[in-house]
């Protein structure tokens, strides 16, 4: 291939479109009414001529992007130069639009307006403060890995009146310990950047696959289009919970937004029929977590490791910047400050703090 010349991304997208929608996207059948099961139904809020994927409210044409890409990346070094804790996240997936009728028969999905299947493979690693250690102090967080696919499902449900929700499934499957890689990546990355060389992962948690359930709703609680000038603020609630081997937790937040043309999304793969404007706005939060349940914090399940006494309450103040393209590109930076999830032994304090860096393109 010549280099510099554009890439076709149609022939790919297609494919994976096709594979991955063969698996969830049921046969049209009819009604006793005689009406196919994809067709709007009475109170539906698709127009007459807008397709299956297509919505509107309050006047706007709302559609699902039929592909995606996004990737994330997290680490713990930007702002303090550390290398402890959650020290490094990384996710690579697509999306792809869904039926609405597609996996209708799970709990709390109700009739949104659109819908996407959402595919990723991340991998998350976790070290104590001292990583040059060849062996970690006990009363430190051990040493673990977190390799693992992801599948989520999203349903957006838009109300006339502003106040929206996002619905959100989502299952992992992975493996915890040496499988993982995590430590010939940690390993690797430091050779390339000359840092220090961490000595103590031969003590990591064991391999354990790993299973976690999730679901997650957020929802629009206030809007104000006219704050000061074309400055907007709206006022963002979340509540979920997450039950596995890996993590079980429940959660509450609420976040703040600030800015130019905030979208109503809610970080979903909908998006306006016509081009959106530029959108450019600040954001800062709260998450709670009650955490019952952390293998990264309590060892393996069923084989002896290592571990720490967990904290019951965890929570995380995030702040962060989001500039999104007429393209439907989307970039995202925050800082997340947690609290601590352990006592910890360190002497730079319990608390920590990650850099979170996203991009998403829809086409």
């Amino acid at each position: 291939m010549r280099v510099g010349a554009p890439v076709n991304l149609n022939p790919v997208r297609s494919v994976l479109c096709t594979l991955a929608t063969s698996a969830f996207v049921p046969a049209q059948h009819e009604s006793p009414g005689g009406i196919p099961t994809g067709a709007p139904q009475s109170g539906d809020l698709r127009p007459h001529g807008l397709p299956a994927r297509a919505g509107t409210t309050d006047g706007t044409a709302w559609t699902v992007s039929d592909f995606g890409l996004h990737a994330l990346w997290q680490n713990d070094s930007w702002l303090t130069d550390s290398d402890r804790f959650f020290t490094n996240g990384a996710e690579l997936g697509f999306t792809i639009a869904a039926d609405l009728d597609t996996l209708s028969w799970l709990p709390l999905r109700g009739n949104p307006t659109l819908a996407a299947h959402q595919f990723a493979i991340g991998q998350d690693m976790f070290t104590p403060v001292d990583f040059e250690a060849a062996i970690p102090d006990p009363m430190d967080r051990p040493y673990a890995g977190w390799l693992h696919l992801s599948y989520r499902h999203q349903a957006l449900t838009l109300v006339d009146d502003g106040r929206d929700f996002a619905d959100r499934w989502e299952l992992e499957l992975g493996v915890v310990g040496p499988s993982s890689l995590a430590d010939d990546t940690q390993r690797q990355v430091h050779e390339m950047v000359d840092a220090p060389q961490p000595r103590g992962w031969s003590s990591q948690l064991h391999d354990e696959p790993g299973i976690v359930l999730g679901y997650t709703r957020d929802y629009r609680s206030w809007f104000e289009p006219a704050v000061l000038g074309p400055l907007q603020a709206d006022l963002l609630g979340e509540c979920g919970v997450r039950i596995g081997n890996v993590d079980t937790s429940i959660r509450l937040g609420s976040t703040l937004r600030f800015g130019l043309e905030l979208p109503r999304h809610l970080g979903t793969a909908a998006r306006t029929v016509t081009a959106p404007p530029h959108r450019l706005y600040l954001h800062g939060g709260v998450l709670g977590r009650c955490v019952l349940r952390d293998i990264f914090l309590d060892g393996n399940s069923w084989r002896n490791s290592a571990d720490v006494d967990r904290n019951l309450f965890v929570a995380d103040f995030v702040v962060g910047l989001t500039w999104e393209l007429p393209n439907n590109l989307r970039i995202r930076l925050t800082e997340t400050f947690r609290t601590p999830e352990f006592d910890s032994p360190s002497s730079q304090g319990d608390p920590s703090n990650f850099t979170s860096v996203s991009c998403e393109w829809f086409f």
